[in-house]
């Protein structure tokens, strides 16, 4: 069946607002996977008031329109609870079928249109009701829309199984590369003991955080690093602004290919002594307040083998440990932690060698893992398209099957 046989309306007599408020219930939030408690999410939610006298409740089946949706759709609820009072909630009208109407919010064809009826800018952007309101909804015969929403369930479900089985082989391969760097690192610590990073550096500067424009640099400009240049665990240059001509950059901060980076301050305590060796820099490029230049003493050790060293396990449970400040506040480490870590005393030579066969392991595991990501995007936008191409009728689900989706990737 294909979407000009099917029935339209506008929004506004296809789900009604709901707007019930001072009920006791769990509080929810809705996000880009659907409707959620609270309690039942892996991240934080900022509540600005204790007082929810004034939020919304949801009830399973319903919609809600958030913050986000001009993003991702709307979000479908499986849960009862308490939504924040800027959200708007939504029921179907009789005749209607949430199954359906869950992927319909979520195809790209609603997407698009949502882009065209929001207000503000950037992360103030908001879904003009009313506009929403006076969309046209196709409404398809119920029992197509059952058809639809059965199919969808069972074929989204198969690569959504694909793409977990994905996720867990990145992971896989990420502990099979802590597990072969710290057999390393434990073999040098056998063969020749450990010294303190504090004897094998000649320094450990911090940098400077003027105001700065954010942008990238242009010709001739400079440039200063921000604080997430190396929390992929290499050294992204990429990651700065730049600095205002009328401000005279402090060149005794400015970068050199070689340099060992390790990440000071950040909101994650998971990215703090994130490290990365500078091994392109296409732009003239200052050390940022929030980093670290941990410079070795080029007789006992290089940079390449630091770097190494720092992303053990044993070196990144000391950094976690050594973290300072309080629980939602900015994290910190102390240079005197930076400077305690253990460093296999091996000898250059020796260095050399086995940051060559590192070198080698990681780039087997980082082309393993990019495949895997490919994958994981290539499966996610077919996952799109299938749902868009189902709910606008561009294919009969009855005799459709979504089983060569996943064949491939």
């Amino acid at each position: 069946m294909n979407s000009p046989d099917w029935a339209t309306r506008r929004a506004r007599y296809c789900f009604s607002i709901q707007d019930k408020r001072g009920v006791d219930a769990p509080l929810a939030s809705a996000t880009k996977d659907g409707v959620f408690l609270r309690d039942e999410l892996d991240f934080s939610v900022w509540n600005p008031d204790s007082d929810v006298s004034n939020y919304k409740l949801v009830q399973p089946d319903d919609f809600v329109i958030g913050l986000r949706s001009f993003q991702h759709g709307l979000s479908h609820s499986m849960v009862r609870g308490l939504v924040s009072p800027a959200y708007t909630v939504l029921k179907c009208l009789d005749g209607l079928h949430p199954g359906f109407y869950k992927y319909y919010f979520r195809s790209s064809l609603l997407i698009s249109q949502l882009s065209n009826i929001t207000q503000g800018i950037r992360q103030g952007q908001a879904i003009d009701i009313e506009s929403f309101r006076n969309l046209t909804i196709p409404v398809p015969p119920l029992g197509e829309q059952r058809r639809i929403a059965d199919f969808l369930d069972a074929e989204t479900s198969r690569i959504d199984a694909v793409v977990n089985l994905r996720s867990r082989q990145i992971g896989l391969l990420h502990a099979g590369w802590i597990a072969t760097l710290s057999g390393e690192l434990d073999s040098l610590e056998s063969k020749y003991g450990n010294v303190r990073l504090r004897y094998w550096v000649s320094s450990i500067q911090q940098g400077w955080s003027p105001q700065c424009d954010d942008r990238t640099v242009g010709d001739n400009e400079w440039g200063v690093l921000k604080a997430g240049c190396v929390n992929t665990g290499r050294f992204d240059p990429s990651q700065h602004k730049a600095l205002p001509p009328d401000i005279a950059p402090r060149e005794e901060y400015l970068l050199q290919i070689g340099d060992l980076l390790m990440s000071r301050a950040s909101g994650s305590p998971d990215l703090i002594g994130s490290v990365g060796v500078v091994r392109d820099l296409p732009a003239k490029l200052l050390l940022c307040d929030k980093i670290y230049r941990i410079t070795p003493d080029c007789r006992v050790a290089t940079a390449e083998f630091l770097a190494y060293v720092l992303r053990g396990y044993r070196n990144r449970e000391h950094v976690k440990n050594g973290i300072s400040g309080a629980e939602g506040m900015a994290n910190n480490l102390p240079v005197s932690v930076v400077k305690d870590c253990l460093i296999p005393k091996a000898p250059i030579q020796s260095q050399a060698v086995v940051v060559g066969r590192l070198d080698r392991q990681a780039a087997a595991v980082e082309s393993a893992t990019s495949a895997l990501r490919r994958s994981t995007a290539l499966l996610s936008e077919r996952r799109q398209a299938l749902i868009t191409a189902a709910v606008t009728g561009q294919f009969d689900v009855t005799t459709a099957s979504g089983r060569n989706l996943t064949q491939g990737v």
